[in-house]
């Protein structure tokens, strides 16, 4: 299985584990998307999906016979008003924030696929335009150190692109 997917299945099943019998503020119902852009098991409270993004080679810090890569993923979670909550959405907007940071910051090498994970800050954001449910997006970044000769490395990279022929598009 590619590194991508192996650190996207570490972050979902971390997010999976947080939850409030685990001493968290809240519990969280994680997803990965099936189809591009799906979003139709977002309907729940506190649904949360994870994202992979595009990766980005580290050139400047290439070492002989390995490449540095680093792969965005972006978390995902929907936080429905309701009239039986007790705590403004703001609020359950940042306890879900710091879940994840607090969760993540227990094993930030992704049980030893990356060398690193950075956590960007929440950004908090309307999902509709009556207020009744917000979504809150982090964008976590996996440092990885990926060998020139692994060929999932070589699978998930943009097969296009100007780096892979070296040539530009199409090998041309």
């Amino acid at each position: 299985m590619p590194i991508v997917e192996q650190v996207a299945e570490f972050l979902e099943t971390a997010l999976g584990e947080i939850t409030e019998d685990a001493g968290y503020e809240q519990t969280l119902s994680v997803n990965r998307p099936k189809r591009a852009h799906y979003e139709g098991d977002l309907t729940d409270d506190l649904s949360t999906m994870v994202y992979t993004s595009e990766p980005t080679e580290q050139r400047d810090l290439r070492v002989s016979g390995s490449r540095i890569v680093h792969q965005e993923y972006e978390i995902v979670v929907f936080v429905i008003d309701s009239d039986d909550e007790s705590d403004s959405i703001e609020t359950r907007l940042s306890q879900v924030a710091a879940d994840i940071a607090k969760k993540l910051a227990l094993d930030r090498t992704c049980g030893g696929l990356a060398d690193w994970l950075k956590v960007t800050a929440a950004v908090f954001e309307p999902a509709d335009d009556d207020g009744n449910y917000s979504c809150m997006r982090m964008t976590v970044t996996a440092h990885l150190d990926v060998d020139d000769t692994d060929p999932y490395y070589m699978a998930w990279r943009r097969p296009y692109s100007r780096g892979y022929y070296g040539r530009g598009h199409y090998g041309r």
